[in-house]
């Protein structure tokens, strides 16, 4: 998306899920597994933490759908959410503004603090669905990566790298 360049040069954090899907007929299931990046003072990118994204939803909805997504973290308040190592939701109890990427004006885009943006495929409706969403911080998975057990505050303060993280990092 070349609008999503500006967006990204003002923003504090990224997380990028390459594979997130949702199925559902009255009763639904969502989940990813995705990278955090924040960025340093200096503008550069900091090394990934690994991060999961799942929930279950039950209401009116059909339909199955797949694909790239990314949450474009524009704030101090948005970064501070992801560093608890806790689950979080990512909705209003969060207290946090989520706003939807494809949705957006050009000129309002940065007005929430999580921009999220969505290159899924498929057909995929709901009229009346209540639902649950965690993000969760992949401890497991980022100590593997790493080689030594670490906190996403860890990570955040630029004080771990993996050389396999520097084409992500630079792109």
């Amino acid at each position: 998306e070349p609008r999503m360049k500006q967006l990204l040069q003002q923003a504090k954090g990224i997380l990028i899920v390459p594979r997130f899907g949702r199925a559902a007929l009255g009763v639904g299931a969502e989940g990813g597994a995705g990278l955090l990046l924040l960025k340093h003072a200096d503008g550069s990118w900091s090394s990934p933490a690994f991060y999961d994204l799942g929930g279950l939803t039950v209401g009116l909805q059909a339909g199955g759908e797949g694909g790239a997504i990314a949450m474009v973290l524009n704030n101090d308040k948005a970064v501070n959410e992801f560093m608890k190592k806790t689950n979080f939701s990512l909705n209003a109890e969060a207290g946090l503004t989520v706003v939807n990427w494809s949705k957006l004006a050009m000129g309002t885009a940065g007005t929430g603090d999580v921009v999220a943006w969505s290159g899924t495929k498929g057909l995929f409706g709901d009229a009346v669905a209540i639902g649950l969403t965690g993000i969760r911080f992949n401890e497991k998975l980022t100590n593997a990566y790493y080689g030594r057990t670490l906190a996403p505050k860890d990570i955040a303060s630029g004080g771990v790298s993996n050389a396999q993280a520097k084409p992500l990092q630079q792109a």
